[in-house]
């Protein structure tokens, strides 16, 4: 009986402990997330090309990856209002990313700037957004900045609210297999009962249980964010308002976005086929009406077109952030299920029953 007294004990008081456990697991987590951490320049052979003859400058370290990026896009734009040349300024600024600081060594080697518009990281490919005729618009790169900084604003609230419930869930269910683990640690009487084909039956299917619930929160926490078509199209409108801010056109934007997205590269080619702006558009409308929509009146209206688009893009901006809130904030409700199904029943049959079945064993054998 002593043994099965140990046992009760020391799961009532795991039990009372996850609480504070979790709350500390969370804030832990959250710690770490905030600071995030850039990629930095990977130092290789060689040196950079004669007509640069400096170091390129280490990455910086932003919040959660991007404000070192609207950091970029704010030193290049002091440079260009410097009166350096586009090539120099960017050469001066530290890269956010591994991929930018590629980006920059491919013009210290003399690649063209152009190159930024095919170029797969974000950052880079919205500074070749701000390009147009050779030389960068200083007004194009602030709104650059601008963008970036509430994508990193948006992108940090969603990973701490997320770490809150990924760690929960991960902490629930190592716990039962912690538990059990300990058990076979302090008592003699449970590494030799769990042996027995009764505990083991109990272990694995608490464990197959486990792992179902595992998965199914995961499948929860992932499902609250992933990407919708509205963040593309909030991009699309930026990229088209910076263009157009740098001197482009709607085509040229439309041109410079063909590598990134299908739509604007169709409509683009049904603009320079001479089909009237209403018809050119379509296909951008079946991505993401509001674009297209903003497009045309700004140019049945006669108004500026790059303005209009920049408060479209924040609108759809703060509507996704509030549904990305909002599905985080649901994240607990909805784990409900899996918990109730799969992990409390988990912890009973790995970490409860396989201990009481050992614990009885052992005070029927001396009885026996």
């Amino acid at each position: 009986m002593d043994e099965a007294a140990g046992t009760a004990v020391m799961l009532a008081v795991a039990v009372a402990l996850v609480p504070a456990i979790v709350n500390m697991c969370d804030r832990t987590l959250a710690r770490r997330r905030l600071p995030g951490r850039a990629a930095r320049v990977p130092r290789r052979g060689g040196r950079v090309a004669p007509a640069t003859a400096r170091r390129l400058p280490r990455a910086r370290t932003g919040h959660a990856g991007t404000a070192s990026a609207a950091e970029w896009f704010d030193t290049i734009a002091r440079g260009v209002r410097a009166g350096l040349p586009a090539v120099d300024a960017i050469l001066a600024a530290a890269p956010p990313s591994a991929a930018a600081a590629e980006f920059l060594r491919g013009l210290a080697a003399g690649q063209p700037l152009h190159g930024a518009l095919s170029s797969p990281d974000p950052a880079v490919a919205a500074l070749g957004d701000c390009l147009h005729g050779g030389s960068l618009s200083p007004a194009a790169i602030d709104m650059a900045a601008a963008s970036a900084r509430a994508a990193g604003e948006l992108r940090g609230e969603v990973q701490v609210a997320v770490s809150y419930a990924r760690q929960s869930a991960r902490f629930l269910t190592v716990l039962p297999f912690a538990m059990l683990v300990l058990a076979a640690l302090l008592s003699g009487t449970a590494r030799s009962g769990l042996s027995a084909p009764g505990p083991l039956a109990c272990i694995m299917a608490g464990a197959a249980a486990n792992i179902a619930g595992a998965r199914w929160m995961n499948r929860i926490i992932s499902s609250a964010v992933r990407p919708v078509p509205s963040d593309a199209m909030a991009s699309v409108a930026e990229s088209i308002a910076a263009h157009v801010t740098a001197g482009g056109t709607v085509t040229s934007a439309l041109d410079a976005l063909s590598q990134r997205h299908e739509p604007c590269a169709e409509s683009g080619r049904l603009m320079r086929a001479g089909l009237p702006l209403e018809d050119a558009v379509r296909p951008i409308a079946v991505a993401g009406p509001g674009v297209a929509r903003t497009i045309v009146q700004a140019h049945h209206d006669g108004l500026p077109l790059a303005p209009a688009l920049r408060r479209l893009a924040a609108e759809m901006r703060t509507r996704r952030r509030d549904e990305l809130l909002a599905a985080v904030r649901a994240i607990p409700a909805r784990a409900t299920v899996p918990l109730v199904l799969c992990v409390l029943p988990s912890f009973v049959l790995t970490a409860v029953v396989p201990l009481g079945l050992a614990s009885f064993g052992a005070v029927r054998t001396p009885a026996a």
